[in-house]
């Protein structure tokens, strides 16, 4: 896949993610997908659409408010997407406030689908991170 259509593919599934619609998310993501934030939220990788959507759900439980926004998206390699998020939001029964930028890495497979996304605490470890499973792959 062309660095430009994964660039699409991870915009296309961001905005379906963002605004709630979980089918048409699941339809950007692999049946074996791998989904975590060990070094911002939680060690857990979630695996699988059914794993997605418990990860998903515990995001919303632990947040009142959420609000992404994304900055950028670069291709690195030959199978991966890295993005710059603007996070915006309000613990729920904490009312802590976040108001930071992370990274998310993401994985595309020979179907065009994400089989691995994780966030991490910046951009900068985003691209570290992609880098990496590009050496490795």
């Amino acid at each position: 896949m062309r660095p430009e259509e994964r660039e699409q593919l991870f915009r296309d599934g961001f905005e379906a993610w963002t605004s709630g619609d979980v089918e048409r998310s699941l339809s950007f993501l692999s049946p074996e997908v791998q989904a975590g934030a060990p070094d911002w939220m939680n060690p857990a990788t979630y695996r699988g659409h059914e794993g997605f959507i418990k990860w998903s759900n515990a995001w919303d439980e632990a947040w009142d408010s959420w609000k992404q926004e994304l900055m950028e998206v670069r291709a690195v390699g030959n199978h991966h997407v890295v993005a710059r998020i603007h996070v915006r939001a309000t613990g729920r029964g904490s009312g802590v406030e976040l108001d930071q930028e992370l990274g998310e890495v993401v994985s595309v497979d020979e179907n065009g689908l994400a089989d691995f996304l994780e966030f991490t605490l910046d951009f900068e470890r985003a691209l570290e991170l992609a880098r990496e499973r590009e050496v490795s792959n």
